[in-house]
């Protein structure tokens, strides 16, 4: 019997993600990697000034949230989160790039992401005008047309 001592070296390749964590696969990478971005931007966009607010005739599970943006990072942030990756990849960006800010905008979208954004001046102030007209004919007992 003969004995011999070798040495093996094993050369593999490790995909380390911007925040250091090490992966055997470049999929599992950027996949960790596009989860830490859109942490960030829903971070972003849930400081921004936003309420939800359902038109009067709606589709049931469809949620609209009105966000004010400044800047186009938070126009994307707003588009990251509250529209599923599917869904944001028919918008081209050039299409985002077309809703004016600083401004109001709506996005739409049901339990999985589906929807839109877009630019909201008009359906706010619609909104504004039929809270308006809701207040005075609350104001006048609910006499007027609408109220029973």
């Amino acid at each position: 019997m003969k004995k011999e001592r070798r040495e093996r070296v094993v050369v593999t390749n490790v995909f380390i993600a911007e925040d250091g964590q090490e992966f055997t696969t470049e999929g599992e990478c950027r996949c960790h990697e596009q989860t830490i971005e859109e942490e960030k931007q829903h971070g972003i966009a849930e400081r921004l000034p936003h309420f939800r607010y359902a038109p009067p005739i709606t589709d049931d599970g469809v949620e609209y949230v009105w966000t004010y943006c400044e800047t186009p990072e938070e126009l994307n942030a707003v588009f990251v989160t509250y529209l599923c990756e599917e869904e944001r990849s028919f918008y081209r960006s050039e299409t985002i790039e077309e809703i004016p800010v600083p401004g109001w905008v709506v996005t739409a979208s049901d339990d999985f992401g589906h929807g839109y954004i877009r630019e909201a001046e008009k359906d706010l102030t619609d909104f504004l005008r039929f809270v308006n007209e809701v207040h005075r004919m609350m104001a006048c007992g609910g006499e007027d047309e609408g109220i029973h």
